[in-house]
């Protein structure tokens, strides 16, 4: 029987209180945040927690070789520095992790290199610094919602097309998982939350078509509720709006709010779902309309709770590029009072409380190696404006009569130029592997840098390319695939140009 168990209760009170006095690094005022020492593999689409003394990020996609990790790197509050600490067994990514009440750290699912959703759990000794076998999931899951019950149960949800169940839970007496009541859907990147009574909320996510790319998938507005007292799921009230990974939190007067999400299958569309924000009620199984966002978010981020009940919306993505602000909600005006600005774009990062109601962001695209420590209590200056000195009373003079001197009209700053792809119905590699693909710039400017992207359908990104054209220019661009990525012979592949995804089959010679 593993150790972290039998110490269970006792090292859950322990924990809790080390996680409460940890002391954190005092803010300078009026700055938006303050830079921590540099990650040490940049990364995205990774899990992160908090763990008494800091934090830990795991896995992921590597951002240089788009490989799934094994690595973990421990952030100390004490230092504001990042370290490398024991690594995981299984490389994974769209893997989810949370921290039990003993203090240790339950790493589970996730998917592989192959796009195949993986089944095996981790746990993580936060003193000895080591990862250990967990008990294995009954199926694979990747995209998965993890949520610790009050009695110390996990609870494990969607994320696989094939499980009849839908959501197990971990009984740690037993070391084993235990199927649920059935969900009404299988939920990937659906919002999971605790409600005051223990139960808990799933709403959103996405089912998928499994391996038949001709159905499409079905993005969700529905909710429903688990009960760990009769180990039953009850559907409740719709939302208004489709919410593929959305984000959600608890309120302190026990309604949850939902926001952002995409509802097409697009990850860079900005639709009506990533720009509005809805509450449930659970007295009253209702939902609030939908309300805008200050920044929109296709693919939501995270939400933080700080102590005092406020909210910190961080990264996402939306039109080809990351978020660069942090929302900051206050539930007692139900408004988001400021826009903190990060300083580089954000998505697919993570973000984590600290003690000291700091948020930890760090990894993720287009933010290479920074991690940074936001403050929530952040305003924008004010810029005082000057009183003007009293006009004194002109004296008489002669009127003399001067006629204007004509001010020249600046020229009109063209508009940039429109970047496009072309993209054929069905694609085929050289022989060596390599796709081509000829981009265009219409218009009478040049066009600014893009990126265009190869990624398998929901997956792995395959290659990548940063493009500049000047006005009227057409090139032709080359992605190559690695040897490892060509053993399939067709692939099903999404490509990103210029804020618009094209879904394709990708022959591999």
């Amino acid at each position: 029987m593993l150790d972290w168990r039998a110490m269970f209760w006792i090292r859950a009170l322990v924990a809790s209180l080390s996680i409460l006095t940890v002391p954190g690094t005092a803010y300078a005022a009026g700055a938006p945040f303050t830079a921590t020492g540099q990650i040490q593999e940049a990364r995205y689409e990774a899990s992160g927690v908090q763990i008494a003394g800091g934090a830990l990020m795991i896995a992921g996609y590597s951002y240089q070789s788009g490989d799934p990790l094994r690595s973990v790197e421990r952030f100390d509050l004490e230092t504001g520095k990042w370290s490398l600490t024991g690594s995981l067994k299984t490389p994974r990514t769209y893997a989810n992790a949370i921290t039990l009440p003993d203090g240790h750290v339950l790493a589970a699912g996730g998917q592989t290199r192959m796009v195949q959703p993986i089944a095996s759990t981790e746990l993580y000794d936060p003193r000895a610094k080591t990862w250990s076998d967990g008990p294995d999931l009954s199926v694979g899951r990747t995209e998965l919602g993890l949520m610790v019950l009050d009695d110390g149960r996990v609870l494990a949800v969607g994320g696989n097309q094939f499980d009849p169940v839908g959501a197990e839970v971990l009984n740690l007496a037993r070391d084993e998982w235990e199927p649920t009541g059935k969900t009404s859907a299988l939920r990937y990147n659906a919002a999971l939350v605790k409600l005051k009574d223990g139960k808990v909320l799933a709403a959103g996510g996405w089912s998928s078509s499994g391996l038949d790319y001709t159905v499409p998938s079905t993005y969700h507005t529905s909710a429903e509720i688990y009960d760990p007292a009769t180990n039953a799921w009850t559907a409740v009230a719709p939302m208004h709006r489709k919410r593929y990974a959305p984000a959600g939190a608890i309120l302190p007067d026990g309604r949850v709010l939902i926001a952002s999400g995409r509802e097409a299958n697009s990850p860079f569309t900005e639709t009506a779902s990533s720009q509005t924000y809805e509450i449930y009620d659970p007295a009253t199984n209702s939902w609030s309309d939908p309300k805008p966002l200050l920044s929109p978010r296709a693919a939501a981020g995270s939400l933080v709770t700080l102590s005092d009940g406020r909210l910190v919306h961080v990264g996402g993505s939306t039109s080809s590029r990351g978020v660069d602000t942090a929302d900051v909600y206050d539930p007692r005006t139900d408004t988001w009072t400021v826009s903190i600005p990060l300083g580089t774009e954000r998505s697919s990062a993570i973000a984590v409380a600290l003690p000291d109601d700091s948020v930890l962001v760090t990894s993720g695209f287009w933010s290479g190696w920074s991690s940074q420590r936001l403050n929530p209590n952040w305003t924008p200056p004010v810029t005082a404006t000057p009183t003007p000195d009293p006009t004194p009373t002109p004296t008489p003079v002669a009127e003399v009569k001067v006629e204007p001197t004509p001010t020249p009209t600046p020229d009109a700053k063209p508009a940039p130029g429109k970047a496009t792809v072309t993209i054929a119905k069905t694609l085929k590699t050289s022989r060596a592997g390599a796709l081509s693909l000829k981009v265009s710039c219409a218009g009478a400017s040049a066009c600014p840098k893009q990126r265009l992207t190869l990624r398998v359908r929901g997956g792995k990104l395959l290659a990548r390319a940063d493009v500049s054209l000047p006005a009227g220019a057409s090139r032709t661009v080359t992605l190559k695939l690695k040897r490892a990525d060509r053993r399939k012979r067709t692939l099903k592949v999404a490509i990103t140009f210029a804020g618009a995804t094209y879904n394709r089959s990708l022959q591999v010679r």
